[in-house]
């Protein structure tokens, strides 16, 4: 195993990720039974950000609707999903982020931009060749204000063949030190639309915000 390079390393992540999904759809296992049998495969896969947190932050983040919605497509793997904040030029400072989603009145949707350089999503676990989805963390604007970072589920990838979505750019960042049966990714948005249910609202009472 220390001798694969980071495909090698990659493609034996992702079959052992398929079997464990099998293995999760073939049984009834509680949520601590599933995280022993992940722990057993012995080292990080391409899905623990799905598990460890896109899953969450939806179960927190997401409303009654919200996660009616898609805890049950991410629950049976019907989607991958990342987390996306980290940003090449801000880490994990999250006051830093730059990626903004301009809220648009005429069509109820939220529009994400990576508008630098700085502002490209940069290495989160999943996003490089793996997530269909992600949860992006942007600045929303509403009517020209800056109200701070909210959570947005962006479909990255298509269902039915895998390709990025039109205005997504993504790619693997390639070998690390570590963690190299991971695709770590690096992704930038050009203008993508997403409807205004997939911003994460428990805690943000949008409706009220916009009066």
């Amino acid at each position: 195993m220390v001798y694969r390079n980071h495909s090698e390393r990659y493609e034996f992540g992702l079959k052992k990720a398929f079997h464990y999904v099998e293995l999760l759809q073939n049984g009834d296992y509680t949520d601590k039974e599933q995280a022993i049998l992940l722990d057993a495969l012995g080292e990080q896969v391409p899905f623990d950000l799905h598990r460890n947190m896109f899953i969450p932050t939806i179960e927190t983040q997401g409303t009654d609707e919200q996660r009616a919605k898609w805890l049950p497509l991410a629950k049976k793997y019907r989607v991958i999903g990342a987390y996306a904040q980290t940003e090449l030029g801000h880490g994990s400072n999250v006051q830093g982020i730059e990626t903004v989603a301009t809220y648009d009145k005429a069509t109820q949707e939220f529009i994400i931009n990576s508008p630098t350089l700085t502002s490209r999503k940069w290495w989160p676990g999943g996003l490089g060749k793996t997530a269909t989805h992600a949860i992006v963390i942007a600045r929303l604007l509403l009517d020209g204000k800056d109200e701070g970072v909210q959570s947005f589920i962006v479909q990255i990838r298509s269902l039915e063949d895998h390709q990025p979505m039109p205005g997504i750019e993504v790619r693997d960042i390639g070998p690390k030190i570590g963690f190299n049966a991971v695709d770590n990714g690096d992704c930038s948005f050009h203008s993508v639309h997403i409807p205004r249910e997939n911003m994460l609202m428990s805690r943000w009472d949008f409706c009220q915000a916009k009066k």
